[in-house]
């Protein structure tokens, strides 16, 4: 099921590279896979919960084995995205950037309720731990955007420094 799903995947990638994302039709996706559209039906809702697929499965080859704080998991995710800077600008250049952000966050939601568990103990304060991701994954998702946007003018060092600066800033917010 995985290789199907990723040879899916992978097809739609490549015809990315060519063509408009809406101009793409499910059938020549599954023509460039080698499956039939109802295989695609089987597996995904369409285009974008492909791309989506996609994206976590990506994201999920991040090692979070050695992270000891949320700003540890959130200098993974943007060196993560540094390196697949061609995918990012992929996804911009076809104007489906909002996927790949979305599937971001999704992912990223998971990945730090995994982190908080082992981290933290939020027994207690269960809704607060899910304000609290929230209130991450904004903070992350809009750094990202506004990264992406100006064309990674900042280095990933000074990236990881901004990154930096916000958490602090945001950790000494008296609310």
């Amino acid at each position: 099921m995985l290789d199907t799903k990723l040879r899916i995947a992978e097809a739609l990638m490549e015809m990315l590279e060519e063509d408009e994302f809406f101009d793409i039709q499910l059938n020549e996706v599954a023509n460039k896979a080698d499956v039939s559209t109802r295989t695609i039906r089987r597996y995904f809702k369409g285009k974008e919960s492909i791309l989506r697929f996609y994206i976590e499965y990506l994201i999920s080859s991040i090692d979070f084995t050695d992270v000891t704080s949320v700003f540890d998991a959130s200098l993974k995710y943007m060196e993560f995205w540094f390196n697949e800077r061609e995918i990012v600008e992929l996804f911009k250049k076809r104007d489906i950037l909002h996927v790949l952000i979305m599937g971001n966050m999704e992912f990223s939601k998971k990945s730090l309720y995994k982190i908080f568990d082992k981290l933290y103990d939020f027994n207690e304060y269960h809704e607060t731990k899910e304000y609290l991701i929230d209130l991450i994954v904004h903070m992350e998702v809009s750094l990202f955007e506004t990264w992406i946007f100006n064309d990674y003018e900042l280095p990933l060092e000074e990236a990881k420094s901004k990154l930096l600066s916000a958490y602090k800033i945001f950790k000494s917010i008296e609310f």
